[in-house]
């Protein structure tokens, strides 16, 4: 069965990946509709995906650059769309802005690095992203759930942004003057 899936869809990861972009569309939809107990649940669920995705592509080898990408694309497309709903709910526009930066530095780094063999190694995931990510996750997800003081909560995730993109500016910066004449 498992093969069957892998011919017709691509591997089980690549699948999670997908099926992310795909509940972003309808966390989004319960947003808009106020179903916010709804909205909070998938977008918990969509997170989970994340991890479970990584887990089975080490696990069981199914790493590809197609699920790179999928992997990158269902991530940012999970912070980024939902963010911009939760100004709507009084969320703070800055913590907003500062997130979205921090997010569309990292594609962009991604694409400048991956472009150059000799700085690949500052496109790793780091420790910090992978927290940086599991703090956005939660904070969204609390957010979406109604949680008191969900500038707070924004708040440590933003923290957390920036403290995880000057740490791959470190790495980017060190490997640049590696590379230097």
């Amino acid at each position: 069965m498992a093969e069957l899936v892998k011919l017709m869809f691509g591997t089980i990861p690549n699948l999670l990946s997908i099926s992310r972009i795909i509940l972003t569309l309808f966390i989004l939809n319960y947003i808009f509709d106020k179903k916010m107990a709804i909205a909070g649940i998938l977008y918990t669920i969509a997170a989970l995906t994340d991890w479970l995705d990584g887990y089975l592509a080490r696990r069981f080898n199914h790493g590809s650059e197609i699920g790179k990408i999928l992997d990158i694309a269902a991530d940012k497309i999970l912070v980024l769309f939902p963010l911009f709903l939760l100004v709507r709910i009084g969320v703070w526009k800055w913590l907003v802005a500062l997130i979205f930066c921090g997010e569309i530095g990292v594609i962009l780094g991604r694409l400048m690095v991956n472009s150059t063999p000799k700085l690949q190694e500052a496109a790793e995931v780091k420790r910090s992203g992978k927290i940086k990510a599991a703090l956005q996750y939660a904070a969204i997800a609390l957010v979406i759930l109604g949680v008191p003081y969900p500038n707070f909560v924004m708040g440590i995730a933003a923290f957390f942004t920036v403290w995880s993109g000057l740490d791959y500016l470190r790495t980017f910066f060190r490997l640049c003057r590696a590379q230097a004449p």
